[in-house]
């Protein structure tokens, strides 16, 4: 019998928020996110952020935002969100974020992409994923390759830093595989 996964994917809920939010002033999570940490009333500005489509060719459509419980504890340790999905659309850009730091390194950032990877093609019918990324965050590069995204282009000065200046953003690419090529397990 297969073992349960270390995380499950769940609706983002008020009390997820409320915890992320308290979370956001880690400054791995400054610097890796490229936000101004969020103070507990701003809600609004946390769902602004995780909606905010970086990829130019995904704008318009929704977003399902989806927080990352760890199974162990069913405690709400980060969120995935698919942006720009629309109605027979064919794509979306992806969103993650473990933002409590007792959680990270140990893959659970790579189990959720896997997660929302299969959901956005098997549930939702996507054939293209694209997420962006900046290029000095080597652990999250690393976890978006382990599930099959590529470096796809450099995006110069795209994204604005809370100090006003301008960051480079790798874009990274997921397409589904065709049924013939698929793994197991995806």
């Amino acid at each position: 019998m297969a073992s349960e996964p270390p995380i499950r994917l769940v609706p983002l809920e008020d009390e997820h928020i409320a915890r992320y939010l308290a979370l956001s002033g880690d400054p791995v999570l400054v610097e890796t996110m490229g936000w101004k940490p969020f103070e507990p009333d701003e809600k609004e500005r946390f769902l602004r952020y995780i909606e905010n489509i970086t990829v130019p060719n995904m704008a318009g459509g929704y977003t399902i935002a989806l927080s990352i419980l760890a199974t162990e504890d069913n405690t709400p340790i980060g969120y995935v969100s698919l942006k720009g999905v629309r109605d027979s659309g064919t794509g979306a850009e992806v969103g993650l974020a473990i933002m409590d730091k007792k959680y990270r390194g140990r893959g659970l950032g790579t189990e959720a992409l896997r997660q929302a990877t299969a959901y956005a093609f098997d549930e939702l019918d996507l054939s293209l994923l694209e997420l962006t990324v900046f290029p000095n965050n080597a652990s999250a590069i690393h976890s978006y390759e382990a599930v099959g995204f590529v470096r796809t282009d450099i995006l110069k000065e795209s994204w604005e830093r809370p100090d006003g200046t301008f960051a480079d953003m790798w874009l990274m690419e997921l397409y589904r595989p065709s049924p013939e090529l698929r793994l197991p397990g995806m």
